[in-house]
């Protein structure tokens, strides 16, 4: 489930406003939680102003992707697996698709 927490919510979880905020608690304790998860399992790559910068430089088809490439270069990915290959179009890893990665490892 994909949500959208409004403005209000993120502020009264840090205003800690009396009425509101045990509620926000919960809704950030259960992302919070996933987040722990995620950085357990993976290795998580920074985003600073060099990664913007090189991404910026790229001219990129779409500025999100390439940030995402910028800051895996340093880790040196073997490939990107991605649902939307346009993103990482003219640049320098190979791109598959899932299913087109999940085919290839079970061969």
């Amino acid at each position: 489930m994909n949500v959208l927490i409004d403005t209000n919510v993120v502020i009264d979880f840090l205003g800690k406003r009396k009425g509101f905020f045990d509620n926000a608690v919960l809704i950030f304790q259960v992302m919070l939680d996933k987040v722990e998860k995620l950085c357990n399992t993976f290795t998580i790559s920074g985003i600073d102003k060099t990664t913007l910068v090189e991404a910026l430089k790229m001219n990129p088809y779409d500025f999100e992707d390439t940030i995402q490439y910028s800051s895996a270069l340093p880790y040196q990915p073997d490939i990107i697996i991605t649902r939307d290959k346009r993103g990482f179009m003219d640049l320098n890893i190979p791109i598959m698709t899932p299913d087109e990665f999940i085919t290839k490892c079970q061969k």
